[in-house]
């Protein structure tokens, strides 16, 4: 039993006649009389008692038209709230930091809402150590990080987006002008300037740097 099979069944007991109900539902008469045998051979019973002037309900058709109606009734409600639902807006909140290195932010967001409409995205500037607590605590769905490796916490999923190498700004006459690298472990001992803790750009290496530093390096 299809659904067509109740529509066409409701139409002839609404009609009391085959032929208006066949015009109504834009079939033949003949399609709409083998679509009814088929239901009633289907169900086991007669719906319909028919004569040469008009079609009535058997008690069974009764039953039928009764319990058809409000299957149809079920289905609407269903389309409906399926229909709703597949317009409803999803918001997504994304803490980033502003200065994510290649990655235009901004620019992929806004390709992400052309290719999903239904999604409302939320972009706000933090530092990473705010968007890590914001993604924790669920204030933020989704977080974008400027982090040493393997400085994520551990319960977090994430994927690098990209990488980039950390430098030390220095005066031309520091002794570290004229080196083409320098390891972490060279800053002992060197007064440090870096973005304050949970502003929006935070040096990814600030952890190692206090470790090797101590109270000696100094934020900004």
């Amino acid at each position: 039993m299809e659904l067509r099979h109740i529509r066409y069944a409701l139409a002839v007991a609404e009609d009391r006649h085959f032929s208006r109900a066949a015009s109504r539902l834009h079939v033949s008469q003949s399609a709409l009389s083998a679509q009814i045998r088929d239901l009633e051979k289907e169900l086991g019973v007669e719906l319909f008692n028919r004569n040469s002037r008009n079609v009535g309900l058997t008690a069974a058709g009764e039953v039928f038209v009764a319990r058809s109606r409000e299957v149809l009734g079920a289905v609407s409600r269903l389309v409906s709230d399926v229909s709703a639902r597949s317009n409803e807006q999803v918001r997504l909140t994304v803490g980033t930091i502003t200065s994510a290195g290649r990655v235009d932010v901004g620019r992929a967001l806004a390709d992400l809402t052309r290719r999903h409409p239904a999604i409302n995205i939320t972009a706000r500037p933090y530092g990473s150590e705010v968007v890590i607590e914001g993604v924790r605590s669920g204030a933020i769905d989704v977080g974008i990080v400027g982090l040493a490796a393997g400085r994520l916490p551990k319960s977090f999923a994430a994927a690098p987006l990209w990488s980039e190498p950390t430098a030390a700004f220095v005066a031309p006459d520091h002794p570290f002008a004229q080196a083409s690298s320098i390891r972490l472990e060279d800053l002992r001992d060197h007064t440090l300037v870096d973005f304050a803790s949970g502003s929006e750009g935070p040096c990814p290496n600030r952890p190692s740097l206090r470790r090797i530093t101590g109270p000696s390096g100094k934020n900004t």
